[in-house]
C-alpha cells in the first residue's frame, strides 16, 4: 500500500479502485461511453485512477488543507514542530515551509500519517 492510499484513509477517504462501466451500447458509434468505478465505493468518474486519488507527497499542501478540514492544523503543527530541531530555530522553520512548499519526498505526508495513528483519528 503506497503512503499516498494509507493517509487517504487514514484521513477517512475511499481510495478508488476503479473498473470500467459501459455506459450504453448503443451509443459506441459515437465513441467510447463508458465510466470508471470504484469498486469500493461506487464512486463514478471519466478520470484515470492516478487522476482521482490524490498524491499528498508530490503536493504537500494538500496535507496542509486536509488538516485544516478536520480543525486538526494546530494539534498537527506541534506535532511537526516537535520532531524538528528546535535549538534551530530559523533552520527548523525553513525545513517546515520545504516541506509544505517544495519537497516532494513524503516527509508531511509520512508526519500526518503517523500523527494520526498516534492521536487515534
Amino acid at each position: 500500500m503506497s503512503l499516498n492510499q494509507e493517509l487517504h484513509e487514514a484521513l477517512g477517504y475511499c481510495w478508488h479502485e476503479l473498473e470500467i462501466i459501459v455506459i450504453d451500447e448503443s451509443l459506441k458509434k459515437y465513441g467510447d461511453m463508458f465510466f470508471h468505478r470504484c469498486k469500493k465505493c461506487g464512486f463514478l468518474t471519466d478520470d484515470y485512477q492516478e487522476e482521482c486519488n490524490p498524491d499528498y507527497v508530490a503536493d504537500p499542501r494538500m496535507v496542509i488543507r486536509e488538516m485544516m478540514k478536520r480543525g486538526e492544523l494546530e494539534a498537527f503543527s506541534f506535532y511537526v514542530w516537535d520532531r524538528s530541531d528546535k535549538l534551530r530555530y530559523i533552520a527548523s522553520y525553513l525545513d517546515i515551509i520545504r516541506m509544505v512548499a517544495i519537497d516532494q519526498t513524503g516527509k508531511l505526508a509520512r508526519l500526518a500519517l503517523d500523527w494520526l495513528q498516534k492521536e487515534g483519528l
